[in-house]
């Protein structure tokens, strides 16, 4: 048994008769074998122009063609393969279950417009880039964007490959072959940054019906653009119908963990907030176990913000603490190999069993018996099983304060179990818990934070 996994462990007191379970040791390792919540996931997958597929990793990272995703079975393989960034999730008894791909062949498309220069482009941060503009338009971003002017990137372009950037002005500009071409926005690119990935979604939507929103599952629509990742939805606000993930080749696999975190709650560890580098203060991510970041940090950087030395200087807890930033999934620093943290996996435990329980149908349950803040019950639990919950006010995150949530947890097991479904989680924090309990329904007990144990007090 791997000893730094958590467990739960159970003693049973010769009073007790009727157990019809409680002795339940966890885990030998975290895989998609002991898995109990599973997340459906759909994939529509834009071609491009010649029927071919996108591809989601940098041509450095591989072979060109070993990069692109030809078959489903790549697909799966980005998801649940080994290596996979969101195999993070197993640590939870998350797992992907069901996987639907889809294809929209370019012959269903509509006509498309040219490829577009970049020229200007809609802004709102110092590094924000939300597709071209027309700066003649009355209102060219269509909100309070503002659309500039920027110089045009030239890039080795090698039969639709991209070698690297490149200066028209060089006696040789692509020693290592290649063209020096101006870079280009492609239509898909224009129409997912600058119309927005609703319109676009609803549009083709009209022409091939397998391309509407999936509502019981999580929906990552791939395309042949320029460009990385983005979550098209609000979990702090409720469920949304039309909540996406798109994805646009040139990244690499753990982006697509990257935006799944988006959807179940998480922010990035330099914020909620876009603020710009080395101007600005660190923005809150609402995690107590992440460090202050910002996106430009480095590992000295991080670690002299919080505790005033270097990396190489700290101690090995804080150190630990430093790289659960800078390899974190949820960084811009984009470190292998990526992780979560402890409070990040519990936050996103919390949103998939309230905003979106269609996709999982199963809950979570926190339970903690020494908790650091005291439980204040709401009356509302931490489960959408029986209809929406509601929105407690005062709180950015407001499904945090439902009662068995990860921020305010139940102080008894059976509290927990008296609240629990069929193939719901209860998910003991570290600690010692003298409860006689009796299961008699399929529930999964797990441990985070340390070995719970329960049917004796601490020695």
């Amino acid at each position: 048994m791997n000893p730094t996994v958590p467990r739960v462990l159970a003693i049973v007191p010769q009073t007790v008769r009727r157990i019809v379970l409680l002795v339940l040791a966890l885990l030998s390792y975290p895989s998609a074998a002991n898995a109990q919540i599973e997340w459906r996931v759909s994939v529509k997958i834009f071609l491009d122009e010649s029927g071919a597929r996108p591809c989601l990793l940098e041509p450095d990272d591989c072979n060109y063609d070993d990069c692109c995703y030809d078959t489903d079975e790549e697909i799966r393989d980005m998801f649940e393969g080994p290596g996979s960034p969101l195999a993070i999730l197993n640590e939870r008894g998350i797992t992907i279950g069901e996987i639907e791909i889809l294809e929209l062949h370019p012959d269903a498309l509509p006509p498309v417009p040219a490829e577009l220069p970049i020229g200007h482009y809609c802004r709102e941060g110092a590094d924000d880039d939300d597709g071209p503009c027309d700066p003649l338009a009355d209102d060219p971003c269509w909100d309070s964007r503002v659309c500039v002017e920027r110089p045009v990137d030239y890039y080795c372009d090698d039969a639709g490959h991209n070698l690297g950037p490149c200066d028209p002005a060089d006696a040789d500009p692509c020693p290592g072959g290649g063209t020096c071409v101006a870079e280009s926005y492609h239509w898909y690119h224009v129409w997912f940054k600058a119309y927005g990935v609703h319109s676009v979604v609803r549009h083709y939507a009209k022409h091939d019906h397998r391309f509407e929103y999936d509502s019981n599952a999580i929906n990552f629509y791939l395309f042949p653009a320029k460009a990385g990742g983005r979550c098209a939805c609000n979990p702090w606000v409720g469920p949304d119908p039309e909540a996406v993930i798109t994805l646009g080749h040139g990244k690499n696999r753990t982006v697509p963990m990257h935006e799944l975190g988006h959807f179940m709650g998480l922010c990035h560890t330099q914020g909620c907030e876009d603020v710009e580098c080395h101007i600005e203060p660190p923005g809150e991510d609402h995690m107590a176990d992440t460090l202050p970041d910002r996106d430009c940090w480095d590992r000295d950087e991080i670690a002299d913000h919080s505790f005033d030395v270097g990396y190489d200087q700290a101690t090995s807890s804080q150190q630990e603490q430093v790289d659960d930033v800078w390899f974190n999934i949820m960084s811009y620093h984009w470190k292998e190999p990526p992780r979560l943290t402890s409070d990040q996996l519990d936050r996103m435990m919390d949103v998939s069993g309230t905003t979106w329980f269609p996709i999982t149908e199963r809950c979570t349950f926190f339970v903690d018996g020494t908790p650091d803040v005291p439980p204040i019950l709401t009356g509302h639990i931490n489960c959408s099983r029986d209809g929406p919950r509601p929105t407690l006010d005062g709180n950015r995150f407001p499904d945090t304060r439902l009662d068995g949530s990860s921020a305010n947890p139940l102080s008894a097991v059976a509290s927990a179990l008296n609240e629990a479904g069929d193939g719901d989680i209860v998910m003991i924090r570290g600690g010692y818990y003298h409860e006689q309990l009796t299961i008699d329904q399929p529930v999964f007990l797990r441990a985070s934070k340390g070995d719970a144990v329960i049917g004796m007090t601490r020695p």
